[in-house]
């Protein structure tokens, strides 16, 4: 039983584990790989700012870019390529292009 609990603490989700809660997942572990980031963001603020995850896993965005043709998303990839050190190109928007929360889809190879 000890091998198949450390596999599932390695992997992001186990079947086998009797936890039924999900734990948010540590970004910072995370090396030469995907990273799947939900973000809340808050358009037309003062500065671009993007804050570390709180407890339950979801960053937060303060974006200086006004919501309107894109502006605003376009400006969210900028600054998660700029804070996770890839191309701009390494930075998708997976869900979310008209709503509040956003997963970005961010690629590390």
């Amino acid at each position: 039983m000890a091998a198949a609990s450390s596999r599932c603490r390695a992997a992001r989700s186990c079947a086998t584990s009797r936890s039924r809660s999900r734990q948010p997942v540590d970004w910072r572990v995370w090396r030469h790989a995907v990273k799947l980031l939900q973000i809340k963001v808050q358009p037309n603020a003062r500065l671009s700012v993007l804050v570390e995850p709180g407890e339950d896993g979801t960053w937060a965005a303060e974006l200086k870019a006004p919501p309107v043709d894109g502006k605003a998303n376009d400006e969210l990839l900028r600054l998660v390529a700029e804070r996770f050190g890839v191309a701009r190109s390494r930075v998708t928007l997976r869900t979310g292009a008209s709503a509040r929360l956003k997963r970005i889809r961010v690629d590390d190879d």
